[in-house]
């Protein structure tokens, strides 16, 4: 594998792919962007909620919730399949071609040979 190869498999593995999948889903699971600003639409300044409004208001407070993770979970499902299966192709690096080298590199054998163990 060339030096830019491997430069790039670090840079995709090594740690920033996981960190932009690990900011994705929290910040979608707090919810539906911009629903609550509309639902303050639909509250009094003072006084409590309506009560023909108090259903669905907290029908739709409640399953933002929901929603949000469904759309976390999408967004890194779909975030996975682009790096796999467009971004890691168009620069060379195919998944069964790392999966083959890191298997050809017999870690364990290595270090074996480092403490004089023959594996």
């Amino acid at each position: 594998m060339s030096a830019v190869g491997s430069a790039l498999l670090t840079w995709l593995g090594g740690g920033s792919a996981l960190a932009v999948l690990a900011k994705v889903l929290p910040s979608l699971l707090g919810g539906v962007p911009g629903l609550p600003s509309l639902l303050v639409r639909f509250m009094p300044v003072r006084g409590p909620i309506p009560r023909y409004d108090r259903s669905w208001i907290a029908l739709v407070l409640t399953s933002q919730v929901a929603v949000g993770a469904a759309l976390g979970i999408g967004a890194q499902i779909l975030l996975v399949v682009v790096i796999l299966g467009y971004v890691m192709p168009f620069f060379g690096l195919e998944l069964f071609d790392m999966a083959r080298d890191v298997a050809a590199f017999n870690l364990p054998a290595r270090v074996g040979q480092l403490f004089g163990v023959s594996l």
